[in-house]
């Protein structure tokens, strides 16, 4: 067996000095041990471990993915301390909820999230709509998603730009409407249009963004809908424009 596989002393070490439990430690140098022995003896020891990611080095943990549980799997694609590398095998998995995992991971590469915006998974491609790493690019084309949901995704993302809230803002699902509404990213014209929707919820959304300009919230204080009118008094008092 590779020595490399072999837990270290000096990892046992580190791990001590980062809070391993005492048990775990002591089973640990009664005799050399390898990580798949540490994963079979106790799951819960080694899911500490890759929650503390940088105790682990680099080669070690190609060799966990190909022994891991899903649980393990999903610890360490969720870990934004997980090497890019790592994540990018990861991205490859056959279960869609570990790529939905790397998906969302902020230090995912920008080609690893490119690839995953083309998931056959709408789960997936969810997750990347989501992610405030993708690429502009990459949320201008999932902006035009057959699938609403990873639309609204798109709607909801702090780093879409103004010109992909616009173009979904008129948007044929009033899902992702409301998305686009509650958006602190809207420009002017984008929460213009918007306050003037016949969709109440769509309105609403606008009277509670905290970045809807003050002319706005104030025509929605003379909404026909009494929710929205409520919505924007709080807004504008919230902002000390009410009294």
């Amino acid at each position: 067996m590779e020595q490399e596989l072999f837990i270290t002393k000096e990892q046992i070490d580190i791990a001590e000095e980062a809070g391993a439990c005492s048990e775990a430690l002591s089973w640990l140098r009664v005799q050399p041990r390898t990580w798949e022995e540490l994963n079979e003896y106790d799951q819960d020891w080694i899911t500490w471990t890759v929650r503390h990611i940088s105790l682990i080095p680099e080669k070690i943990l190609h060799c966990i993915i190909k022994f891991g549980t899903y649980n393990l799997l999903s610890e360490i694609a969720h870990n934004t301390n997980t090497p890019p590398k790592i994540l990018d095998i990861l991205a490859k998995d056959a279960d869609y909820a570990i790529r939905a995992a790397v998906a969302y991971n902020s230090s995912a590469f920008t080609e690893t999230l490119t690839i995953l915006s083309k998931d056959e998974s709408s789960y997936v491609r969810e997750w990347i709509a989501l992610n405030p790493s993708t690429p502009i690019e990459v949320l201008k084309i999932l902006s035009n998603d057959e699938n609403v949901h990873v639309r609204t995704r798109v709607a909801g993302n702090s780093s879409a730009t103004i010109d992909i809230l616009e173009h979904l803002s008129k948007d044929k699902s009033i899902l992702v409407r409301e998305w686009v509404a509650s958006n602190t990213s809207c420009s002017q014209e984008t929460f213009k249009l918007l306050s003037q929707s016949k969709e109440v919820t769509i309105r609403d959304s606008v009277a509670y963004n905290d970045c809807t300009p003050i002319e706005i919230l104030e025509e929605l204080l003379h909404d026909s809908d009494r929710w929205v009118r409520t919505r924007a008094k709080q807004n504008l008092e919230k902002r000390g424009y009410y009294e």
